[in-house]
């Protein structure tokens, strides 16, 4: 099966015009391809929203979320360097694992990966 997009880049537009300071790089598998409808459905939920909050507010997004077979991919493009630095690891905490939880995934079996774009100072 082919790599399919689920929700690509351009449904995230918010900050499209800004350059991010780190991209998140996140990858996990999927028990069985019948947890993608519950990921989905997250994932809608999720930005629902980040929707609702003002543009200016959100300091970050989700970008070129991919599923192939059971593998899952996406991104994060953080805008403040500051909110990255005091969040990027959110996914380990709160509601974060409760919803990694819906889909059958836990937080120990999810690959993330952060890099500068060229042009910005280096991660810590």
């Amino acid at each position: 099966m082919a790599s399919q997009f689920f929700y690509p880049a351009a449904n995230f537009h918010r900050r499209a015009n800004l350059n991010p300071v780190v991209v998140t790089k996140v990858r996990f598998t999927l028990p069985s391809t019948d947890s993608v409808p519950a990921l989905r459905s997250a994932v809608e939920q999720f930005e629902e929203v980040l929707n609702r909050r003002n543009a200016d507010d959100v300091k970050y997004e989700w970008a070129d979320i991919s599923i192939d077979g059971r593998e899952v991919t996406m991104s994060i493009y953080w805008y403040d360097r500051v909110f990255f630095d005091d969040r990027h690891g959110a996914y380990l905490v709160g509601a974060h694992p409760f919803v990694f939880q819906r889909f059958g995934v836990t937080v120990n079996h999810i690959a993330v990966s952060h890099s500068v774009p060229i042009g910005r100072t280096r991660l810590r």
